[in-house]
């Protein structure tokens, strides 16, 4: 028996041999076994030999592999002829000598800069291998038609081979799988989307292209477009024959577009075609469209033609043809598509500001609400009072674009070309046309916006990200400096003027500013008059140096808002006060007509004020009248200039009528705090106006108003009226379209109350009952505004009935107090 010693002795021996014996043999202990992949998909055959119909050309192939002795880092996949030579396909040209598709190394970040897969200086970045699990692969087709069996037309199938190979952890590579596909493909069409057939057109154009082809299951994308431009002519020879003239010949400057044959009775002789120059967009970001810029040769133009000139075949002389063709993705060329068109000099683009779309913003010019039926984006500012957005240019009564200036003031303008949308409306589909109004005359010369010049102030635009030199800086013949900026850069159309740039050229930051725009086209043309917007930024009127009364009629009813006698009633109630009185009818304001600002749609302020803030802020009170009771008010349109002129310290009289009910309906619908801000009207509550009668045939039991609150002046109601007021006011011997007050804001009060004519008192009284409801309620509110912490800043009065149908010495005297009140 063995003991301790002798085992222990007997492992150290077994241990030694082991070691020894090891030594002496070759191999490895964890050998490498290769991985296995196979392809999953259910199209294809294993074998070219085996019978398949033909399957749509583009295939998306799956595979799957393992490896039970690590892991799979990578895939190769490759497509080859039948006759096992490697190709190329559409998406995947680019390959290895043996066929494997080149990919960009994972740690490769592709940019513009990046080198194509199949360059020479794309050796370093580029791999075989890959962690794709399945590819689309566009196998090559056959677009030509042959007889089966049956005696019917099918496309005969390309056989092709695709094949793929994974590769693991340890640098092994697998088996590789193969499949069979038998692929067809039908034959596309070529369409020039270009509406140019037939038309007349610029010297620099932008051709777009579309490819039709009918496959069931595969999109119609193209692979590439091939195109050419060819001048019809006729050039005498020596036997007086038609030949055949190429633009290059004898000179290498022009361009390699030619000229085609004509025939002896003038159709087009296509027989040269081999000798034609293809323009191809293979390759390109977007090989559905080509610009040619400006590279129209003398020998291609045609000028002193009409505009509406057909070109066509039967008067092809001095006409330029286009002869398209189109590639598919499974390597079919279509037919030739071609068209004919004349090339005319003389056109040119037209630059637009839209005005409506540019907008400003600052603590003085804003509006306090945005409106939902925009349907866009408006910049805008929070405040402690709510948000400001912007709104665009006031036309001012002087004619003038203005705005009201502050140290926060932003121009954010938006501009274009005349065709970028329908009816240069950019709430409208945008067509990206390009329209010339050479004589007049609207035309579509078929090309494309590249730059756009700007200028503010006389010298070129400053805008330190890109400053005026080099390529930036544009010089005419006269001297005159542009900015020059391409169309599609950070302020390619759309730039947010500061007052660094308002003040860089002029020091003065209020008084006149002049913006100028030029486009340029494809051609090289720019605008043969730039577009020019002249506005005017003024500074904010304070409270102590307004002047004057500005009394404002707001009536529909031309027969019943006479201004004239209108004028010269209020200067009557007014003749006490001694400064200046302007009278104006807001249905007489107009807005820029489209003969002068084409592209403005009469609308600069969203379709709602008329007046200018900059025009109101200049007088200490404004008297806004409705004087036909009944009739509907404008008065929640001009909220946005109101509130200026309130923000600015301008106090308000608001004399109108039963329609007050109408405007406090308006502002709770749109959710307006207008009459809420201004008089203490509460918005939430749509009760807080009644009226009593509809017309002044309905309820005419209103005879006078009662002084409230400090007012000393009662208040009757003119009887007979003037000769311009309703006359059957007179036959009722009282007023019925009257508005009173159901509830106000505790920062309002009352100043005066209805009187009611007493039952009894005529065929026209009202009842006991009507008479305890109506007699005393409130027809007449005043609210002292409070703004930036000054007392008494400026008062707001707001009439239920129209000053002017009272009568006149108590009206001028009731008038004559709130001056007083006022300091006025």
């Amino acid at each position: 028996m063995f003991n301790i010693k002798n085992k222990l002795f007997f492992i150290v021996v077994l241990i030694a041999a082991l070691v020894i014996f090891a030594c002496g043999r070759k191999g490895n202990l964890t050998p490498n076994d290769a991985p296995n992949i196979s392809i999953t998909s259910y199209e294809g055959v294993d074998s070219t030999g085996v019978a398949q119909d033909a399957i749509s050309f583009q295939q998306k192939i799956y595979w799957s592999a393992n490896d039970q002795d690590g892991h799979i880092v990578g895939y190769a996949y490759r497509v080859m002829d039948e006759d096992r030579n490697p190709i190329g396909t559409p998406k995947h040209l680019a390959v290895n000598s043996e066929g494997w598709v080149y990919h960009y190394k994972e740690s490769v970040e592709i940019t513009d800069a990046t080198p194509p897969l199949d360059s020479p200086e794309a050796a370093d970045i580029r791999t075989i291998w890959s962690d794709e699990v399945y590819t689309i692969i566009n196998f090559p087709a056959n677009g030509e038609m042959t007889l089966d069996d049956t005696l019917n037309f099918i496309y005969a199938p390309v056989t092709s081979i695709f094949e793929v190979k994974c590769i693991d952890n340890r640098d092994r590579q697998s088996n590789i799988a193969s499949k069979v596909f038998f692929s067809s493909s039908n034959t596309p069409t070529a369409v020039l989307l270009s509406n140019i057939d037939e038309e007349v057109v610029g010297k620099g154009i932008n051709f777009e292209f579309l490819m039709k082809d009918e496959e069931l299951y595969v999109s119609e994308v193209p692979d590439y477009f091939e195109f050419t431009l060819l001048k019809a002519t006729t050039i005498d020879g020596p036997d007086s024959t038609i030949t055949y003239y190429h633009a290059t010949e004898g000179d290498d400057d022009v361009n390699d577009y030619g000229m085609v044959l004509l025939n002896d009775d003038g159709s087009l002789n296509m027989d040269d075609q081999d000798q034609w120059e293809w323009i191809s967009t293979k390759g390109s970001a977007n090989v559905e469209r080509y610009k040619i810029p400006n590279s129209f040769t003398d020998y291609i133009l045609k000028d002193n033609i009409p505009l509406n000139m057909t070109a066509n075949e039967e008067n092809a002389e001095d006409a330029t043809y286009i002869f398209l063709k189109v590639h598919d993705l499974a390597g079919l060329e279509s037919k030739i598509t071609k068209a004919i068109f004349y090339v005319y000099g003389g056109f040119s683009p037209n630059a637009i500001v839209y005005l409506r779309d540019s907008v400003i913003l600052g603590d003085n010019h804003y509006h306090p609400y945005y409106e939902d039926n925009l349907g866009k984006v408006i910049p805008f500012e929070m405040t402690s009072t709510g948000n400001r957005y912007a709104t665009p240019f006031w036309y001012s009564q002087d004619g003038n674009f203005e705005a009201i200036g502050s140290d926060n003031i932003k121009l954010y303008m938006h501009w274009g070309w005349n065709g970028e949308y329908i009816g240069n409306n950019t709430a409208n589909k945008k067509e990206n046309h390009v329209i010339s109004l050479e004589n007049g005359i609207p035309k579509n010369y078929h090309s494309e916006i590249e730059y756009f010049d700007i200028r503010l102030d006389g010298e070129p635009y400053y805008y330190p990200p890109i400053p005026a030199e080099y390529e930036h800086l544009i010089t005419d013949e006269d001297g005159t400096q542009w900015l020059r900026v391409s169309k599609g850069c950070e302020i390619g159309q759309n730039m947010t003027v500061t007052i660094a740039a308002l003040t860089h050229h002029n020091t003065e930051l209020y008084g006149p500013h002049k913006f100028e725009l030029r486009a340029v086209d494809l051609q090289g043309q720019t605008d043969e008059t730039p577009y020019i917007l002249d506005f005017n930024l003024v500074p904010v009127i304070e409270k102590e140096e307004k002047n004057g009364i500005l009394i404002i009629n707001d009536g529909l009813n031309i027969q019943y808002n006479n201004s004239a006698k209108l004028d010269s009633l209020y200067r009557v109630l007014l003749a006490d006060y001694t400064g200046d009185i302007d009278v104006v009818v807001r249905n007489d304001i107009h807005l820029p007509a489209d003969d002068d600002y084409p592209f403005l749609e009469q609308a600069p302020h969203f379709n709602y004020n008329k007046f200018s803030a900059t025009d109101l802020q200049n007088y200490q009170l404004i008297i806004y009248s409705q004087d036909y009771p009944p009739d509907n008010y404008n008065f929640e349109k001009e909220f946005a200039v109101l509130n200026l002129y309130k923000e600015s310290g301008g106090n308000l009289i608001f004399s109108g009528g039963k329609n007050l009910v109408q405007v406090q309906e308006n502002c709770v619908s749109r959710g307006f705090t207008f009459l809420e801000d201004f008089f203490g009207v509460p918005l939430l509550s749509q009760e807080a106006i009644s009226f009593v009668g509809a017309t002044f045939i309905e309820k005419p039991y209103f005879i006078r108003v009662d002084p409230q609150n400090g007012f000393t002046i009662t208040m009757d109601l003119r009887l007979p009226v003037l000769d311009w007021q309703p006359l059957f006011i007179n036959s009722r011997a009282g007023l019925g379209p009257i508005s009173y007050f159901n509830s106000w804001m505790s920062n309002a009060e009352v100043i005066y109350t209805y009187g009611c004519k007493i039952p009894g008192a005529d065929n026209f009284s009202p009842t006991q009952e009507e008479y305890d409801a109506l007699n005393g309620v409130p027809v007449a509110l005043k609210k002292v505004i409070d703004i930036n912490g000054t007392e008494g800043y400026n008062i707001n009065y707001l009439f239920g009935f129209p000053l002017t149908y009272m009568k006149t010495e108590h009206a001028k005297a009731a008038l004559n107090e709130i001056l007083t009140e006022l300091g006025i």
